[in-house]
């Protein structure tokens, strides 16, 4: 459910760059795959210790990070009420001469604040720590939609570019979603967005990491429950109201439709 950072006026070089060149992408894919394969052995270890897949590094506010032998910390200032947040950082130590590391979560808070990570006994914190929005504040439920069907992330996959797409409801994760006081509209800890940010009628939604202030990423509830994207103007839209399983959703010109309504369901 989200596009990229090319919504709402922010152009991200990940979209950018696939618009400007092929071959820059081939590099790009081919640099990605040489460093995944040097990362893997020290990645390894951190195994289940490593951010969740539900989780994004969204910065909740204004954040300043430090570290001082096992402590890593993280304080925040203008945090939008209602958020909660962690920090998140990497600890170190050594097992027969040779570094591991993993990850450690800190305490959680709710608003401005520090989170503090504690590295266990005789290890010490790195200066790799990520402040990560866990929640923010509004109306949470399963958005049920044309035949009643519930928007769903496909698959259940908590990642970047992930199909949004109309199943039966079945109660869980991937059908849960916060419309956000912020106009997000948010699920597995990603943001319902437009592919590439286009206005196109037909073009697909996803999910993506959440930007904030992002009017690609922001969907205004209209009276007749229509969810309107802030970016293109368009609806969110039950393509060719279709009602079987896996039907892919997208925007459309907004006109008021049984296939443009959404209600939002505990």
């Amino acid at each position: 459910m989200c596009a990229s950072w090319v919504h709402a006026g922010y152009a991200e070089p990940r979209r950018a760059g696939r618009m400007v060149s092929s071959r820059f992408q081939q590099e790009g894919h081919h640099m990605r795959r040489r460093t995944a394969a040097l990362l893997t052995p020290a990645l390894a270890f951190a195994g289940a210790l490593a951010l969740p897949a539900t989780a994004h590094a969204e910065a909740p506010g204004n954040c300043v990070t430090s570290h001082n032998g096992p402590l890593a910390i993280a304080d925040c200032t203008g945090v939008a009420k209602g958020t909660t947040w962690q920090a998140r950082a990497v600890c170190m130590h050594v097992v027969s001469g040779q570094p591991l590391d993993y990850w450690r979560n800190g305490a959680l808070v709710t608003g401005n604040g520090r989170s503090v990570v504690y590295c266990d006994r005789g290890d010490y914190a790195t200066k790799t720590i990520r402040t990560v929005t866990l929640s923010v504040a509004g109306k949470q439920g399963r958005l049920v939609g044309y035949g009643g069907k519930c928007v769903d992330i496909q698959h259940a996959k908590a990642s970047n570019s992930t199909a949004v797409q109309l199943y039966h409801c079945n109660g869980t994760a991937a059908q849960w979603w916060t419309l956000a006081d912020d106009h997000t509209v948010r699920g597995l800890g990603y943001c319902l967005n437009v592919e590439w940010g286009r206005s196109a009628n037909g073009t697909h939604a996803e999910i993506y990491k959440c930007v904030p202030g992002a009017t690609g990423e922001q969907w205004i509830p209209q009276p007749n429950g229509s969810l309107k994207n802030v970016l293109t103007g368009k609806c969110l839209d039950d393509l060719g109201f279709n009602t079987k399983d896996g039907t892919r959703l997208g925007i459309w010109d907004c006109n008021g439709l049984a296939n443009q309504k959404w209600t939002l369901t505990p």
